[in-house]
């Protein structure tokens, strides 16, 4: 939450947009406690917590991870000479040029 107290100096954001939920006087007494400890409001903590589970969503989602025994495979494919161009494709590459023209 170091990320938290952070953006909580930078006053000069301005933030147009809410994001709005209710929350039970268990979950909120939560959340209180848990801002209070950072240091921080309730705003604060909540918004650090969802921009950090947001980008971590996104990385799962975006990013590969392979192990060495796939990452091994996975490159040797790359580096394998591309197979030459089949009936379909190179009729494909015709009908651009025709309709598109050289570049």
């Amino acid at each position: 939450m170091a990320r938290v107290a952070a953006e909580s100096e930078n006053h000069a954001l301005r933030r147009g947009e809410r994001i709005e939920f209710r929350a039970t006087e268990e979950e909120k007494a939560l959340i209180q406690r848990a801002a209070e400890l950072e240091g921080c409001t309730i705003t604060e903590y909540l918004l650090g917590s969802a921009k950090d589970a947001a980008r971590r969503t996104i990385e799962r989602h975006e990013v590969i991870r392979l192990n060495a025994q796939d990452s091994k495979a996975f490159v040797s494919l790359l580096m394998m000479p591309a197979p030459e161009p089949g009936p379909g494709l190179r009729e494909a590459k015709r009908q651009h040029r025709r309709r598109v023209g050289r570049r």
